[in-house]
């Protein structure tokens, strides 16, 4: 049995047809306003950390561009 450890140990690379997952994602009922929910989420106090939407890291990454 070849172990990750082996000298002889093989890598191997994972294809996925994300195209066809992502078409079956938006073709199901209200998965596209459900992915838009971050931008309509009501806050109950500005400050709070309600999600992590509300993150400094996500607020710097999300950003334009």
């Amino acid at each position: 049995m070849k172990g990750l450890s082996s000298q002889h140990a093989e890598a191997y690379f994972i294809e996925i047809p994300v195209v066809n997952q992502l078409s079956e994602f938006f073709s199901l009922n209200g998965f596209y306003s459900d992915i838009q929910y971050r931008f309509h989420q009501t806050k109950k106090h500005p400050k709070n950390m309600e999600d992590i939407y509300d993150g400094t890291i996500y607020q710097q990454l999300s950003g334009k561009g």
